[in-house]
């Protein structure tokens, strides 16, 4: 299932196709049936945004409908209605502008009394235009103009009781079924009419109504007992004197249904061998036959391999192999360049199917019968490198969805340089067609995926292109999630100071942003730093930031502190029970301090009481253990020791690629503010450099940071027999200098590079040679994000 940004995308793109094939008839038709459906019975409201489509929220023109149940005459493009004469005109030409004139001047010459035109091309006309030609119309001839151009039927055809257009007209994918806001109404309506009166279906949007609910069924649970009724209702497509290509479209419903929903495909044989008897009559017209031929030949290949599938390997060797010569003879075809990206992408598909070479499965089996799974070949690659090169040949091939099947495929390939180069290029053809927007949409969904297989690693780098791509002002509240998420994956690593980093930076730029849209993200973001403060052990930081949080949370939230909804709320409450509950024992000096701070939470009487109460309860034996083990049991589930930003001087300790760090200061406020922000960017450049061998040799890495008067940085190693110790000073003026803001941050790098080059075995040009590598990727603005950690340490 597309969204439906992605859906009109590719919907815009095969009507191009219609122009480039010269197939006039097929845009005529298609024109007729919209006429009908969203004007004469007048579907879809007059006027309304449309979010979809090349120009980023343009807003879809209104039109007025005068057919409210008249039908158009089958044999002219003509109507009727209350008492208004309506022509219906379409053409394939691109100067569109001299060719709506012309046939306008046409129509009139007839002395024929005309009240309105509308007009359907594939050429996109600029509103500026339209109005312009409107007011043409209206002035010379006195006839109002409506115009469909291209994108706007492509979000059009986007609705879900127009969509059986597409697929009829179109050749969409029988995969590509659009996402509706009122899923259920639609279920419930279709039900009644189908099971409950038991209709007879006949039309193709009669076909699409079912396959809607078919697949509803074969996917969710609720609606799952139905699915052999809508297996059986579907089936009365495959009657006699239905067409083929309709035939062909109901058997792959069929059977993607009774694999996805039952788990059984051997009852489907007949239909099976039906389908794919036809390999031979592919055409390069036919895309959506083909894509979906090689979807459910790898249903059939999976099903065979997991014992759902009884079926005569020998076929199934055959299909494949007649299958992928009949798309490779395609392709030596003079075709179109959008043509030829699309079947180079369904060739790398079916590089995936395991019975290319013989009756031996050539890939590995799993529980899963996702069709793209596989998809780890090199063959794979060679064609879509193919496609990328065609690509900019085909400005209207929908590359976006390319780039949702390297999403699909990162959890399995994504440590692959080859994968990561090719979603780095597609990313870049992204970006030059839609200023970056789509680009950073694609990396933050791959993000997601690495996530999720929690590889965190790869996360962290596709979070920091769409991070890049997406800073803007129209984008601004993407980039700030990507920048939580961001956050989150630091976290995970154990690298909690980065992680510190990017959630002050949002909680920054939402603090100064003058928009109320995003001024939800502030109490969030607070919250989230006040959990990484509690983890590093800086439990008096963590007291003083809740106070902000819960004070934000007041002003910004509608609900209340309830710890039954509010994930961050349940968080803070725990915190502090255990804090206060600890540091009764450990220190009651501390205790004083943190209690001075939490007494000025602007929290009510009543919470205040509940977390009193989990404060002193009982739990395990916390109570009663003595306090070494205390002790220990709480640092060995913290990533710092507990108040650990208290007294006179500092040590952050951790262990990152196979070497123990420990960076050690007096805890003053700016020296505090320059050591933790070389701590962030230290772990950033680790981070980065995880997956590329320095040679380091484990050995453990002291760094004595401190403040200077002078105007340099100073960067000596102290000689040590146990330890790489270096001393570093930052100049004391350049802390909360914007004006050296560049010099601080490059410092800081150059402080991270010396450190580890010094504990490297490479050579120093091999070094200095992947250091230029990761640069020339962007490491840089990877430690930098909106203002410099030691400003943003004072600001909170």
């Amino acid at each position: 299932m597309k969204t439906i940004v992605e859906l009109a995308n590719y919907i815009r793109f095969q009507i191009s196709q219609l122009k480039t094939q010269d197939k006039h008839h097929e845009f005529e038709h298609l024109a007729r049936q919209f006429a009908r459906l969203r004007i004469c019975e007048n579907i879809l409201p007059a006027t309304g945004p449309v979010g979809a489509g090349g120009d980023q929220g343009r807003d879809f023109e209104s039109f007025r409908s005068y057919l409210k149940s008249t039908p158009i005459a089958d044999s002219t493009f003509l109507g009727h209605a209350q008492n208004k004469k309506l022509v219906f005109a379409c053409s394939l030409k691109q100067k569109i502008e001299e060719k709506i004139k012309s046939d306008i001047a046409t129509i009139c010459a007839t002395h024929q009394v005309v009240d309105d035109i509308f007009y359907f091309c594939e050429a996109d006309l600029p509103v500026g235009k339209r109005h312009k030609l409107q007011k043409w119309c209206s002035s010379t001839h006195r006839i109002e103009l409506e115009i469909f151009d291209g994108q706007a039927l492509a979000e059009q055809l986007t609705n879900i009781d127009l969509f059986w257009l597409a697929e009829e007209y179109l050749d969409v994918p029988s995969d590509f079924y659009p996402r509706h806001k009122k899923t259920e109404n639609s279920y419930s309506k279709y039900k009644e009419r189908w099971l409950t009166q038991d209709d007879t279906p006949q039309s193709y949007a009669d076909f699409f109504q079912i396959k809607y609910c078919l697949r509803r069924s074969t996917f969710s649970n609720n609606e799952k007992p139905d699915l052999r009724s809508w297996i059986n209702k579907i089936g009365k497509f495959l009657g006699a004197g239905k067409s083929e290509a309709l035939c062909q479209r109901t058997i792959y419903e069929i059977c993607v249904a009774s694999l996805r929903g039952l788990n059984n495909l051997t009852e489907k044989r007949d239909l099976i061998e039906r389908y794919f008897s036809t390999i031979d009559n592919l055409i390069v017209t036919d895309l959506s036959h083909i894509q979906d031929s090689t979807i459910l030949l790898s249903y059939c290949s999976s099903a065979y391999l997991h014992g759902h599938f009884e079926m005569d390997v020998e076929k199934l060797h055959l299909w494949t192999k007649l299958l992928i010569e009949k798309i490779e003879n395609l392709l030596d075809n003079d075709i179109s360049a959008g043509s030829k990206c699309h079947l180079l992408q369904i060739r790398g598909y079916a590089s995936s199917l395991p019975f290319q070479k013989g009756t031996t499965a050539e890939i590995n089996t799993d529980d899963s019968f996702e069709w793209w799974e596989q998809l780890l070949t090199d063959d794979s690659f060679e064609w879509w490198e193919q496609l990328l090169d065609e690509v900019v040949n085909a400005p209207l091939f929908p590359l976006e969805e390319f780039a949702d099947l390297l999403t699909k495929i990162a959890t399995f390939v994504g440590n692959e340089e080859r994968y990561l180069k090719m979603t780095k290029r597609t990313d870049e053809l992204l970006s030059k067609r839609s200023s970056g927007f789509m680009a950073a949409e694609k990396c933050r969904d791959r993000a997601v995926a690495f996530y999720k297989a929690k590889n965190y690693i790869q996360a962290i780098k596709q979070l920091h292109q769409s991070k890049i791509k997406w800073f803007s002002a129209e984008t601004l509240h993407g980039s700030l999630l990507s920048m939580l998420l961001l956050a989150d994956c630091y976290q995970k690593l154990g690298l909690l100071y980065p992680a510190k980093y990017y959630v002050s930076c949002v909680a920054y730029l939402v603090h100064r942003h003058d928009g109320d849209s995003i001024k939800s993200l502030l109490p969030r973001a607070l919250f989230v730093l006040t959990d990484y403060c509690y983890a590093a052990g800086e439990w008096l930081t963590f007291a003083q930031i809740t106070k902000w949080a819960l004070g934000t949370y007041n002003v910004y939230e509608e609900s209340s502190l309830d710890i039954d909804k509010n994930n961050n709320i349940q968080k803070l409450y725990a915190h502090t029970a255990i804090l206060r509950m600890i540091t009764r024992r450990l220190d009651k000096n501390l205790y004083q301090q943190f209690e001075q701070i939490y007494l000025q939470w602007p929290i009510d009487s009543d919470t205040r009481y509940v977390i009193d109460g989990l404060s002193t309860r009982e739990i395990g034996d916390w109570h009663s253990i003595e306090i070494n083990q205390l002790w220990d049991r709480v640092q060995t589930q913290l990533s710092g020791h507990p108040f650990s930003d208290a007294g006179k001087l500092r040590q952050i300790r951790w262990k990152a690629n196979g070497m123990r760090w420990i960076v050690e200061f007096t805890n003053t406020w700016l020296v505090s503010a320059i050591a933790e922000g070389l701590v962030s960017t230290l772990q950033i450049i680790l981070a980065d450099l995880a997956n590329n061998d320095l040679l380091l040799l484990p050995t453990t890495v002291k760094l004595k940071v401190g403040i200077t008067d002078q105007s340099k940085i100073l960067i000596k190693e102290i000689p040590d027999n146990t330890e790489a110790t270096w001393r570093v000073e930052f100049p004391k003026h350049w802390i909360g200098n914007p004006d050296v803001m560049e010099d601080l941050q490059m410092s800081i790098t150059s402080v991270a590079m010396v450190t580890l080059s010094n504990c490297s075995l490479l050579s120093w040009e091999q070094f200095q040679s992947k250091m230029e590598a990761a640069f020339a990727e962007g490491l840089f603005m990877k430690t930098f994000s909106v203002r410099p950690y030691s400003e943003l340490f004072q600001e909170f």
